[in-house]
């Protein structure tokens, strides 16, 4: 583009007037270029900030979940884990508690799969809804094809 406008200028018979007219044009559209390449490359940087960062909250959400579930469905867990230093006197019936509040708080978050096992688990903990879980928790995160079923999750 660039060339076929330096072309023009050295073949046309212009005046001096129409010659930096045509100079200033040509500078415009090279500054507007530029700016529109700044613009995007920053908006893309944003964009990927924002990913990261809802990467790592959904992480950390769905690895307390993960813990919070595993209580549910074998209360003894609950002396190996400490969710809050300030709540030591936790059973597990405040822990399914918690577990219903992260399941409307996933709703910010989470993939509608996730939300929806989730949601099984909560009315009914067992280690097919816990494994349908975790699986989908891996698939929001990592968007990942796996061979294992629900039924591998159990030890």
């Amino acid at each position: 583009m660039i060339k076929t406008l330096i072309q023009v200028l050295i073949v046309s018979d212009m005046t001096t007037m129409a010659y930096e007219e045509t100079i200033l044009a040509v500078l415009g559209i090279l500054g507007i270029g530029t700016l529109i390449t700044t613009s995007l490359a920053y908006i893309l940087e944003k964009r990927k900030q924002i990913r990261f960062s809802e990467q790592q909250l959904k992480e950390t959400r769905y690895k307390i979940i993960i813990a919070k579930m595993g209580v549910c469905m074998n209360p003894r867990y609950l002396k190996h884990i400490r969710f809050q230093p300030e709540k030591p006197e936790l059973d597990s019936e405040d822990i399914k508690k918690e577990l219903e509040m992260e399941w409307y708080n996933s709703w910010l978050f989470a993939s509608d799969e996730v939300i929806k096992t989730l949601k099984n688990f909560v009315g009914e903990p067992n280690h097919i809804n816990y494994g349908k879980t975790i699986l989908a928790m891996r698939r929001d995160l990592w968007n990942t094809k796996t061979s294992l079923k629900a039924e591998d999750c159990k030890l």
